[in-house]
């Protein structure tokens, strides 16, 4: 799973790295031309919205140069093109962008929280399967009685009694040793958390943990609105031979760099989810991990639970380390894009 994290923040660095980021906020798109008015379109971005940045550019700073009109002739036309492009393209597309930060900033905060794991249900389950893991752990012991009297095995009794009354011990408070290692990730990964959201706004407390917009931050980083800016278009404009028409590819490349910045935090957000459901299961099986130690060929079972256990904690803590660094890292050098 961590494998998968790295994976995701190069996903990440990569978007920082893309020379245009489509993220703007604005007024409904409604202007006129002559006798025609425009279509009145959504803004791709409302400013409320979990991922849009400040001082972005408004539609209006692209559209007022749109004619859609039959009377224009292939201008026209060209405008229309463009129109088409935001409509179809871009504005779809952010929206599901917008959703896929909420759904990020929702569920980072909610894989930070404990309140999952201090459901009743896990810390029950957890007991039933105890008791199992000490039933066999009397099994183990009466076994060792028995191959002590009859002789039999070349058990040496003071050692595999110290053995087996350390393996119950750890059973018993598996619990308590799975937690302290689970809640240690969580609090040094909040850190870095709330360090990665500085200066953004906070949403409702998701299962008492403070849901902040890392997804606001991320976007703050790239600066979306300084990276194509009115002067910006104006400029390809004056370059290239089809006029407005350009804007219709902007729009076409803008919302394919939405659907894969969507893309990434979706993945990354269920990532984390995953990461919680994991924990519930690391610790309802904590028992057969220790026990599993006593029995023959179980080791394998105890190293690859303690091999799940720590990359489970430790994913969080790398992730949001790195995204504080990217984050950090973007800011610094977003004046020289």
């Amino acid at each position: 799973m961590l494998k998968n994290f790295i994976i995701t923040l190069a996903m990440i660095g990569t978007l920082w790295s893309t020379p245009i980021s489509f993220v703007f906020h604005g007024e409904v798109l409604s202007s006129t031309r002559g006798s025609v008015a425009h279509a009145e379109i959504l803004p791709p971005v409302s400013t409320k919205s979990t991922v849009v940045p400040t001082n972005a550019p408004t539609e209006d700073d692209f559209t007022d140069d749109l004619d859609c009109t039959i009377w224009n002739g292939a201008d026209g036309i060209m405008d229309c093109i463009a129109m088409i492009g935001y409509g179809m393209f871009y504005v779809p597309t952010s929206w599901v962008l917008i959703a896929a930060g909420g759904v990020f900033d929702a569920l980072l905060a909610f894989s930070l929280s404990p309140t999952l794991l201090n459901q009743g249900y896990v810390k029950t389950t957890w007991g039933a399967i105890r008791d199992m893991a000490n039933l066999v752990f009397i099994l183990i012991l009466l076994w060792i009685a028995l191959a002590t009297i009859l002789n039999i095995g070349g058990i040496q009794l003071k050692q595999a009694v110290a053995n087996v009354i350390i393996i119950a011990l750890l059973i018993n408070f598996s619990y308590f040793f799975t937690r302290v290692i689970i809640d240690a990730s969580n609090v040094v990964a909040f850190e870095f958390y709330s360090a990665a959201a500085a200066g953004t706004s906070r949403g409702n407390h998701v299962k008492n943990v403070t849901e902040y917009r890392v997804s606001e931050a991320i976007t703050n980083g790239i600066a979306p609105q300084k990276l194509l800016s009115k002067q910006v278009f104006d400029e390809w404009k004056k370059k290239s031979d089809s006029g407005n028409g350009i804007l219709f590819f902007i729009f076409l490349l803008g919302g394919i760099i939405n659907l894969f910045a969507a893309y990434v935090l979706f993945y990354a957000g269920f990532l984390m989810l995953g990461r919680v459901i994991a924990f519930v299961f690391l610790i309802i099986a904590s028992p057969l991990a220790f026990i599993a130690y006593a029995l023959p060929k179980g080791g394998s079972f105890t190293s690859s639970w303690w091999n799940q256990l720590l990359n489970q904690a430790m994913v969080a803590p790398v992730f949001l380390f790195f995204l504080y660094i990217i984050i950090k890292l973007a800011g610094a050098t977003a004046t020289f894009f």
